[in-house]
């Protein structure tokens, strides 16, 4: 819905506070949100404003004060369903506002460039029972490997938001059938154009969910493996023109690959962080560190366990990924 810049965005201003009450009190009921977080789902001054989409939808957003970040907003004429933003799902992570949605990482990269999540790509729903339409947050599940052997799975924040396009009961059917479909119909993500009005908020930390070992090590979707990761994420709809030119016709399963730059990037910021967060403490005494120390005990743990969060690859490949120029290990 927003993947391409709004058609128009007018001035906003703020409501008045009888209207805020009324619609912090809408916010709680409607999301049976603790009436302490009222305040915050809605603060104090919070500013309004009426835009079009792209497509010249009419809708309302409603704006924090302090930073103009969006945080609901409404489509349709004289239309009253609220609908949250992520900035809004990250500042109550616990408090599930909304039901979740599990996909893998590599769908992310293509909800955000404006497809629909499609059945294969979901790994399971939170709570189990949905009703078609209902309002859902995707999250990205992922795996990492522990010192010890073991695997922590690893919840991602609250990266898109949309709408069942099927009941979890049909979702479940069509889902052991192997059947094709829509999942979730998306109606905003992380680094959209409706994210890009904020401030564009460094996405929080993920949650661990469980550690497993070797052996036991789950796989994000068993009964899905070896589909095609094109069905997860709408492969053949209707989407921004870049994802419809880099679509492959054939049936393989793409790897979303860094370029050897973009891997150099991200090594980059990790030896930052591990500079700022370890290497500075260390006693003078400690240095210099040999190379092959310094990636393996502080560069490679300082990897984002979501690299997609903070830098998207610029392209999809078939072959193996990349190594960084630098990179020679």
């Amino acid at each position: 819905m927003f993947k391409k810049p709004l058609g128009q965005l007018k001035t906003s201003a703020p409501i008045r506070a009888s209207d805020r009450r009324k619609l912090k009190q809408r916010v709680v009921t409607t999301f049976s949100a603790n009436p302490e977080d009222g305040d915050t789902l809605v603060p104090e001054g919070i500013l309004t404003a009426k835009f079009f989409t792209y497509a010249k939808e009419p809708g309302t957003l409603y704006l924090e004060p302090t930073n103009g970040n969006p945080l609901w907003f409404t489509i349709g004429k004289g239309s009253e369903d609220l609908i949250p933003t992520v900035y809004t799902l990250w500042k109550l992570q616990n408090s599930n506002l909304l039901p979740t949605v599990l996909t893998p990482s590599a769908v992310i990269p293509i909800l955000v460039g404006g497809a629909d999540l499609m059945i294969p790509g979901v790994i399971t729903l939170s709570p189990a029972e949905l009703e078609q339409n209902r309002l859902v947050a995707i999250h990205q599940l992922t795996s990492t490997k522990n010192d010890d052997g073991t695997f922590t799975r690893m919840l991602s924040p609250p990266l898109a938001v949309g709408r069942m396009a099927v009941s979890s009961e049909d979702l479940k059917i069509k889902s052991n059938a192997e059947e094709k479909g829509k999942a979730v119909l998306v109606l905003h993500t992380w680094k959209d154009h409706l994210w890009d009005i904020g401030q564009k908020d460094d996405v929080p930390p993920g949650t661990p969910l469980s550690s497993t070992n070797r052996s036991t090590e789950p796989q994000e979707d068993p009964a899905a493996e070896g589909r095609d990761e094109n069905q997860a994420t709408g492969e053949g709809n209707e989407r921004e023109d870049q994802i419809e030119d880099n679509a492959d016709d054939n049936d393989v399963t793409p790897n979303f690959a860094y370029t050897p730059q973009e891997i150099t990037d991200l090594l980059n910021k990790s030896l930052i962080h591990a500079i700022t967060h370890q290497l500075s403490s260390l006693p003078n005494a400690s240095f210099p560190i040999p190379s092959s120390q310094l990636y393996s005990t502080y560069i490679q743990p300082c990897r984002p366990a979501y690299p997609t969060s903070v830098l998207l690859p610029s392209a999809a490949s078939t072959e193996d990924p990349p190594r960084s120029p630098h990179y020679s290990h």
